[in-house]
């Protein structure tokens, strides 16, 4: 599941942007965090969040660092650094500056800003002409928390209007705007994106009311290109990095010390659990939700990890992961945890 090479790597690239790493799950042994034993192995998906943090000293905007199977990708003020999985040697990218997404597709990067769109190749790094969305509006909110999303070979982005907000498509291959499809949701609270997920043939957009008062889940039909369904008053909250987890039938929803499980076959909240203190972000990976929970109840302040069972909906396993922690990724056939704390513990 999980050997010292990989962790070298790892670590590697953290030293070199600033972020801080764990591998996981993990568990407590005296002063050091472990490898979990038993932990579910799967095959590495082509993409993971990895790095949740930016590189020091860098802006305080909404970014993300990501890997693919080749390299880790870094956003910054600058524009894109590319960290090579093998060698460790470090390119940067000639991308604009002020990236603060990157989206990675079979043979591209998307670096997204505010503004524009940018495809960077993954083989030869060369940089496109910037797309630029019609009638001069912004791609996304200037405080945006939630990322852009790949589905049906297209990009899609979550998009504010004068008026009315709207999911702008971007097609992979012709790397223009292929359509802008109009919601009737308002769908910004306090200049903040909503959070976009892909299950099946349907894109999920989970937002606020227009008076900021609940929380509503949109979907989008990927076969009509048209929205189709919108359910009111559920819980949720807009916090980055996270509010809502994509399992395979049901997409559970954070709130507070809870997390709440959408089944999308009925539309109907079907169960609520309270987890933990504070919930912070969490992953759909290796068979169960893992959710970060960044007070675990313990003297040091200590954060976990939860691992619900989403057959039983119980949670089977609580992981101390240290001080600080990050939302995790799965990346190699296991969870990632970044912790600001104890950066270098096995």
């Amino acid at each position: 599941m999980f050997n010292a090479t990989k962790f070298v790597v790892a670590g590697v690239a953290v030293a070199l942007f600033g972020g801080f790493l764990l591998s996981g799950p993990l568990t407590q042994q005296g002063d050091e965090l472990l490898p979990a034993v038993g932990a579910s192995a799967s095959a590495s998906p082509e993409t993971s969040y990895v790095v949740n943090s930016v590189p020091t000293g860098d802006w305080g905007m909404s970014t993300r660092s990501m890997s693919t199977k080749e390299a880790l990708w870094v956003p910054s003020r600058e524009g894109v650094s590319r960290m090579d999985s093998v060698t460790n040697e470090v390119t940067r990218v000639p991308a604009s500056e002020g990236t603060r997404w990157l989206v990675a597709s079979d043979d591209a990067i998307w670096a997204i800003d505010q503004d524009y769109v940018e495809r960077i190749d993954r083989t030869d790094l060369t940089v496109g002409e910037p797309i630029t969305r019609d009638r001069g509006q912004p791609f996304m909110w200037q405080d945006d928390c939630h990322p852009p999303i790949i589905a049906d070979r297209s990009l899609w982005i979550a998009s504010p209007g004068s008026e009315s907000h709207s999911l702008v498509e971007i097609d992979l291959a012709t790397n223009a705007i292929r359509d802008e499809y109009v919601a009737e949701d308002d769908w910004s609270f306090d200049g903040c994106g909503p959070w976009m997920g892909v299950i099946g043939d349907a894109i999920w957009v989970h937002s606020t009311d227009p008076d900021g008062l609940g929380y509503r889940l949109t979907r989008f039909d990927l076969g009509t290109r048209e929205f189709t369904d919108r359910i009111d008053d559920l819980p949720g909250a807009l916090t980055w990095p996270g509010c809502c987890i994509v399992d395979d039938d049901a997409i559970w929803l954070m709130e507070g010390q809870s997390i709440s499980r959408f089944d999308l076959a009925t539309h109907q909240v079907t169960d609520t659990l309270d987890v933990g203190r504070d919930l912070s972000g969490g992953i759909a990976a290796a068979g169960a939700i893992w959710i970060v929970d960044r007070d675990g109840g313990f003297p040091s302040n200590e954060g976990v990890v939860h691992r619900i069972d989403p057959s039983t909906r119980e949670v089977t396993e609580v992981i101390k992961v240290g001080q600080n922690p990050e939302p995790p990724a799965f990346l190699h056939g296991a969870i990632w945890v970044a912790n600001h704390s104890r950066p270098w513990s096995v």
